[in-house]
C-alpha cells in the first residue's frame, strides 16, 4: 500500500524556499494468510419453481452427472447475489428477476457453505450456455435419482425453509 505523507522538511525549505513537500513513502505490506487453510468455499444455488411447484433442476455433464440445483461458487470479491445471477444465467440462459434468501447448508466436511435463494426467473426458454458442465435443464415434480448433496438437502428441508 503505498501513502502520501504531507509535511514540513526544512531541508527542502532551505534550498527550494517550500514551506511543504509531499513525499511517497513506500509501507511494507503484511504478509497474507493462505485463505486456503483458513477459509471455507461459498456457493449459491437457487430454488426455482414453476407454477405446478415442479423444481428446476440442471444435469451436469461431467463426472457423476448428478441433478442439482442451478448455482455454483462465489468468486473471490464477487458478491453473492451476483454469483447467483451469473450462474443462473449460465446454466439455464434465463436472468433472475427476483431473489430472496431462503436457507444455508453449511457443509464442514467439505470447508463449503451454500446459500440457497428463493428465486423468479424472467420470462424466457432455456439456453444451456455451458454444455460443458450442464447437459440438461428440467422441472421435476420430485427428486430425480441420482442429486446432489445440496439438492438432497434442500429437498429435505424444503417446507421449512421455503
Amino acid at each position: 500500500m503505498n501513502r502520501l505523507l504531507r509535511g514540513t522538511f526544512p531541508q527542502c525549505n532551505e534550498r527550494a524556499g517550500m514551506n511543504k513537500k509531499v513525499v511517497k513513502v513506500e509501507t511494507p505490506q503484511p504478509p497474507q494468510p493462505d485463505l486456503s487453510k483458513i477459509s471455507r468455499e461459498i456457493s449459491a444455488m437457487a430454488w426455482i419453481e414453476n407454477e405446478f411447484g415442479h423444481l428446476l433442476l440442471v444435469r451436469q455433464a461431467a463426472g457423476s452427472r448428478l441433478w442439482t440445483l442451478p448455482g455454483g461458487k462465489v468468486r473471490l470479491k464477487e458478491e453473492v447475489q451476483a454469483a447467483l445471477c451469473r450462474e443462473v444465467l449460465e446454466e439455464v440462459g434465463l436472468k433472475v428477476a427476483r431473489a430472496r434468501l431462503a436457507g444455508i447448508y453449511d457443509r464442514v466436511e467439505r470447508q463449503n457453505i451454500t446459500i440457497l435463494f428463493r428465486v423468479q426467473l424472467e420470462f424466457g426458454d432455456f439456453k444451456i450456455k455451458r454444455p460443458q458442465e450442464i447437459e440438461q435443464v428440467a422441472f421435476h415434480p420430485r427428486l430425480p435419482s441420482p442429486s446432489s448433496p445440496s439438492a438432497k438437502y434442500f429437498w429435505k428441508m424444503r417446507r421449512e425453509l421455503l
